[in-house]
């Protein structure tokens, strides 16, 4: 068990006994191990129009290119209902990791 991943479980604990708000983890590692996970990259269509940028997404799927089953599509709501956000991730030699 990585060092990050108890810190993570002990700060859940922290905020579930002191404010009684609800969590979620959300393990980006599962996309290197369970198949089928994936996230395709943003097409960046606000780029030539800001209308063109909303929820859900119409740019997926893109069956030409095999974009399917885009794991952000279960991501999205959680980010959207979420009163606050903690992002946990590892370090490396006293610097950041080079994947993030």
């Amino acid at each position: 068990m990585s060092k990050s991943w108890r810190l993570l479980k002990l700060a859940e604990e922290v905020v579930h006994a002191t404010t009684g708000f609800e969590t979620e983890i959300l393990d980006l590692s599962l996309l290197t191990s369970q198949y089928g996970r994936v996230i395709h990259p943003c097409k960046a269509c606000v780029s030539t129009a800001q209308p063109l940028c909303h929820w859900p997404c119409s740019c997926y799927p893109n069956f030409a290119m095999g974009q399917t089953s885009d794991w952000m599509n279960e991501i999205y709501p959680m980010w959207a209902a979420a009163h606050g956000v903690m992002i946990v991730t590892p370090v490396n030699w006293y610097t950041l990791n080079p994947q993030v």
